[in-house]
């Protein structure tokens, strides 16, 4: 999920595990993004970087 998030120009910035949580459904959970920074949006679909 944070790939893709990179990938549209997001940037959490503060990633840590008290910032992660897990639901009822054992999916975890990214919270506290109020201090990300929006590097460039994008809106096009994501698609996995070629490697190198």
């Amino acid at each position: 999920g944070m790939k893709y998030l990179h990938h549209r120009g997001v940037c959490h910035g503060r990633l840590k595990s008290r910032n992660c949580v897990v639901d009822g459904r054992f999916v975890l959970k990214v919270t506290d993004y109020g201090y990300n920074e929006v590097l460039q949006a994008q809106r096009f679909p994501y698609t996995e970087p070629k490697a190198e």
